[in-house]
């Protein structure tokens, strides 16, 4: 998910899609504090949310990507249901996205060839019905320990572009919820051309 400087505008729509894919995966994912997982830390989670994002994105030849410098990845939580609640019986979800525009026009089915999750493990929830030819698609996957929403906007001759986010499922906070440990952050990001 991108975090977008005020007076770029195609920063800000990128961030605006971002935020809004995270937003759709926190309501596809159906978390509650009475489902919350215990079996993983929400630290464990946040890696398996960038680990899943940055193998997916990894797919796509980084020379295709173009480094946007006035966008961050999205990387931090959340708490889970109606009612914050940050003590050990609470429960949070993590999420992670990234989101780059491409060097030139690229099929959306070549690219959901790369990026969509592979295995009998992932379901796909909701998918955009939009025919062949249109800009922008949308995807979301159900696994058994997060959400991924697949971005896809490559045949957009004005602003070729992918994003790919992962939400966990809720964790139990524990003695581990949000803000007990530092943020992690992952070191293997593509590393595409310079804008």
């Amino acid at each position: 998910m991108l975090i977008s400087k005020p007076d770029s505008r195609r920063g800000a729509r990128s961030g605006s899609l971002l935020l809004v894919s995270v937003a759709a995966l926190l309501a596809l994912c159906g978390c509650s504090s009475d489902g919350a997982r215990t079996d993983l830390t929400l630290q464990d989670a946040a890696v398996l949310t960038q680990n899943e994002v940055i193998s997916l994105v990894s797919e796509v030849p980084v020379e295709w990507l173009v480094d946007d410098d006035e966008s961050q990845p999205i990387n931090d939580s959340s708490y889970c249901g109606s009612t914050p609640d940050a003590g050990p019986g609470g429960s949070a979800l993590w999420s992670f996205g990234v989101g780059y525009d491409l060097t030139e026009v690229v099929s959306n089915d070549t690219l959901l060839s790369m990026l969509a999750p592979a295995g009998d493990e992932w379901v796909l929830r909701e998918a955009d019905d939009e025919p062949t030819g249109a800009g922008e698609r949308d995807y979301y996957y159900v696994g058994p320990d997060m959400t991924v929403n697949v971005f896809l906007n490559g045949e957009d001759p004005t602003n070729p572009r992918i994003a790919v986010s992962a939400s966990s499922h809720c964790v139990r906070n524990g003695d581990t919820g949000p803000d007990t440990f530092p943020t992690p952050r992952p070191s293997n990001l593509p590393s595409p051309v310079a804008s």
